[in-house]
């Protein structure tokens, strides 16, 4: 045997075990954990997808041949091959970890089938995976698929599922409700990447036109570099008001709890606060509250909700007379001034709220039964009983999901303090850990409810 082929039959080697490990870890998912079915999909695809890799070096060494040039070309691929499977390496660790023990599995079935019920999302699925981040987020547009779709290329493999969107979340989040409701938004960003975002490119390209005829003297490069920052924005606001439209209100206020954005309530909160600024990768947080603020009130959202003695309500009903404070920190290209490119944004942020509103109306649906319900369903949770069935005026109902997400977060804004003393004696020096305890019975029994939602017939 040839040095050289001896050379790549150890780099084949090496190859092998390496993907071999993966396969084994993907392989072990079908004694337990469990996983859900889009989790197990993707797991089964990495797993076929190694098999036939293996396959591919196991013939590899005796390709390469005794010519250098020949040789060192394919062992490039080789090299390349690596590559590949080290991306894909990153991302399988975390999924493994996102068993259905270790996910709010009832929150995310009910986003899933809401979302299955608009039309051009009715094949769309989502794997979840475990990040170590304290954030959501959702797996850069095409990197897994792309990935495993070059492996597939270079060894003559299996493509990557279609439909299939990768969604992280925070790994201590695991029995958490209400801040998963921001799942919404980055499932969103799936739904944008794959079928909404040609449509919104042309609209910004319309409104940057506009911009452009304005500005003596733009280069394409600064062309370039304005749209790019304008498509970011959008892209952010977009999965907002999708979240909205899907579920309602309860996004935005999950949303303001990540961000810890209550400080906005307090009247005197100093402006050079990062609220107010506009980032390079993101629009600023006081200018998503005030597109959220409005969205809420053309679906008739905020009539349900603006009595509610919480700051999260007074986050939103001030972010309007905040957002003349907007500042953006990043550089903007030549000639185009600040004023002009924010009013550029809110234009298209008003033009978003007409589109995702006439795509997505599951939310505003559900407003009438909210209407009726709301008031039952945190009677029932003062008792310190699932809502999954009420009775009203003498019959049974079944809320839906939608109905039981924000009927559950308006309890959580304004109803604790009632099952707590419902439930037990108060004790002044306990009180925060006393809250804490009734707020993670509450997120149990809010899985709870959306899990017999989706066997129950809903009303």
């Amino acid at each position: 045997m040839s040095k050289l082929s001896e050379t790549a039959l150890h780099e084949s080697a090496a190859l092998y075990r390496f993907v071999d490990s993966i396969v084994q870890r993907c392989a072990d998912i079908h004694e337990y954990p469990v996983y859900t079915k889009s989790s197990c999909e993707f797991l089964n695809h990495i797993e076929r997808l190694g098999e036939q890799t293996k396959e591919f070096l196991e013939g590899f060494p005796s390709s390469v041949g005794r010519r250098s040039d020949t040789a060192i070309s394919k062992r490039r691929k080789l090299h390349t091959l690596r590559a590949s499977w080290e991306v894909l390496h990153e991302y399988l660790e975390p999924a493994l970890n996102a068993d259905t023990l270790r996910l709010p599995t009832p929150l995310i079935s009910a986003l899933q089938r809401e979302i299955n019920e608009i039309e051009p999302l009715k094949s769309l699925d989502f794997t979840l995976f475990h990040s170590d981040e304290v954030n959501y987020l959702q797996v850069p547009s095409g990197i897994v698929k792309e990935t495993a779709d070059s492996i597939a290329d270079l060894i003559g493999g299996t493509r990557f599922p279609p439909n299939l969107g990768l969604i992280g979340m925070p790994y201590s989040q695991s029995s958490a409700f209400f801040l998963n409701c921001l799942l919404a938004h980055e499932m969103a960003h799936v739904a944008y990447q794959d079928h909404y975002g040609v449509d919104v490119s042309v609209q910004i390209d319309a409104v940057l036109q506009a911009l452009v005829d304005e500005t003596t003297g733009m280069s394409d490069r600064e062309i370039i570099s304005s749209r790019g920052l304008l498509e970011r924005w959008v892209e952010e606001i977009f999965c907002d008001l999708f979240a909205i439209c899907l579920i309602g209100p309860a996004y935005s206020f999950s949303l303001i709890e990540l961000t810890g954005a209550t400080l906005l309530a307090v009247s005197n909160v100093r402006l050079q606060d990062p609220f107010h600024s506009f980032m390079e990768y993101h629009p600023a947080e006081v200018a998503r509250f005030r597109t959220h603020l409005r969205l809420l009130k053309k679906l008739g959202w905020w009539n349900e909700w603006k009595t509610v003695r919480a700051c999260y309500i007074e986050v939103l009903e001030t972010s309007e007379a905040r957002s003349s404070n907007l500042r953006i920190e990043t550089e903007l290209p030549g000639g185009i001034g600040e004023d002009r490119f924010k009013e550029a944004f809110f234009q298209l942020c008003d033009w978003l709220m007409d589109y995702v509103a006439a795509r997505v109306k599951a939310s505003a649906k559900s407003i009438p039964a909210f209407r009726a319900q709301a008031k039952a369903i945190s009677e029932y949770l003062s008792r310190a009983v699932v809502p999954s069935t009420i009775v009203r005026r003498g019959q049974l109902e079944h809320p839906t999901s939608i109905v039981l997400i924000n009927a559950l977060f308006r309890f959580y804004l304004d109803g604790i303090p009632k099952l707590v003393a419902n439930v037990e004696q108060s004790d002044s020096r306990s009180a925060v850990k006393s809250h804490s305890k009734f707020v993670e019975r509450l997120e149990l029994w809010a899985l709870k409810a959306l899990e017999d939602c989706r066997l129950l017939p809903q009303t």
